[in-house]
């Protein structure tokens, strides 16, 4: 079984909204599947979330952490943030590969 880190790059790539506003965020949901629009996994993490070295060892990332993937299988996954208002921000997706 694999750990995969899906690193939150930038809130701000996260987050619409105008510079001149700032949202703060209580937790990140992502969810996650073998495929689009087929049985998807629900994961969360409270904000701040965890700094990993997960590319250059002079630099860590804040990521979501998936436990327990199948080797060799590429998922599809969405998420978005919460603020301490219950509004979220739009969807940001991907795909990766274990």
């Amino acid at each position: 079984m694999v750990r995969e880190f899906i690193p939150i790059l930038d809130d701000g790539l996260i987050l619409q909204a105008s510079p001149l506003v700032i949202l703060d965020t209580v937790y990140y949901e992502m969810w996650y599947g073998l495929s689009i629009g087929g049985e998807m996994t629900q994961v969360t993490a409270l904000s701040p979330l965890p700094l990993y070295t997960i590319g250059s060892p002079a630099t860590a990332q804040p990521c979501m952490i998936i436990e327990e993937l199948p080797d060799a299988t590429t998922f599809y996954y969405k998420v978005r943030r919460f603020n301490s208002d219950g509004k979220y921000s739009n969807w940001t997706t991907g795909t990766f590969t274990t």
